[in-house]
């Protein structure tokens, strides 16, 4: 899962923010913490380690050139074609290091490459100045609190509300009442009105002044391409397009297993793990007492299948 927190700041931050922040998200990562503060910024990693469990692969990362240095959570599925696409020579095996080179060769545009779920910070030394990038759909969290141009941001919500006691964070009343209705509360609202949430398919850089967020996908431009009306081409797309996004969330240097409800997406995506590994394939299921809310027995009989 890891998790990512900083700052951009021309306040004094107080010695030991960085480290109270990564600390209360430690259970984001619980394998690995690093820290690193230059000047008006500050970036810090927890780390859960699923490829290149190395040290060397311990965040925040350095480019070779040592002009940027990145923190990073999620996972980039496409991290082995963009290595051999661009020919990026690496010290880690794993998909972080191939993010930071991919962008000291393309700039922002490299976010356009990337298949995965992701939130990244890239520090640029020699212009100062902060990258943010965050996924298509927003599956990876990133929360932010900007104010007379002091910029904090973390993966999870109580890393500010714990270091923000100089700054009064008012309850936005109209973000419990779409949470009390919709079940969440939609970005870039939170439950303060002075913490947003960082946009999905969104990117922003922060040179200390301005703080300007950019889209760089949109789903409508998607759903506008030519639709498929032969059913037998549909199917055999839709067949291809599971089973090679189920081959690229296999991709990891630890064990592995699935979330198995007994429901339809849960079942279909457990059956082509099981064919696409030679080990004996770990499920996890969960049951209840009360019959009407309980699939364990279709579980069961998918696992056992």
């Amino acid at each position: 899962m890891c998790g990512v927190v900083g700052y951009y700041s021309h306040s004094p931050v107080k010695p030991g923010v960085l480290e109270t922040m990564a600390n209360s998200i430690r259970h984001r990562g619980p394998d690995a913490q690093g820290i690193m503060e230059e000047g008006k910024v500050g970036l810090g990693h927890r780390r859960l380690s699923i490829i290149d469990l190395s040290s060397s692969a311990n965040q925040p990362m350095e480019s070779p050139c040592k002009r940027f240095a990145i923190v990073f959570n999620g996972e980039i599925y496409n991290f082995k074609e963009l290595k051999h696409k661009y020919q990026l020579e690496t010290i880690t095996s794993g998909d972080t290091e191939v993010i930071l080179q991919l962008f000291a060769k393309k700039g922002p545009e490299c976010v356009q490459e990337l298949n995965g779920m992701f939130v990244f910070i890239i520090w640029d030394r020699i212009e100062n100045k902060l990258f943010f990038f965050r996924d298509r759909l927003g599956k990876k969290p990133l929360f932010y609190f900007f104010k007379e141009n002091n910029l904090y941001f973390s993966s999870e919500l109580k890393a500010l509300s714990s270091i923000l006691d100089g700054y009064d964070l008012t309850i936005d009343s109209t973000a419990v009442a779409e949470f009390l209705h919709l079940g969440y509360i939609p970005e870039p609202k939170t439950i303060y009105k002075e913490i947003l949430k960082f946009p999905a398919a969104a990117w922003s850089v922060y040179d200390g002044k301005e703080f300007k967020i950019n889209r760089y996908w949109e789903l409508s431009n998607i759903l506008s391409s030519p639709k498929l009306k032969d059913e037998e081409k549909a199917t055999a797309t839709i067949k291809d397009l599971l089973n090679t996004s189920v081959a690229y969330r296999l991709i990891s240097d630890v064990p592995f297993g699935t979330f198995l409800s007994g429901g339809i997406d849960s079942s279909l995506v457990t059956a082509i793990a099981a064919r696409q590994v030679t080990q004996k394939l770990n499920t996890f299921s969960i049951g209840f007492n009360d019959a009407k809310h309980d699939e364990s027995q279709y579980a069961r009989k998918v696992a056992d299948y």
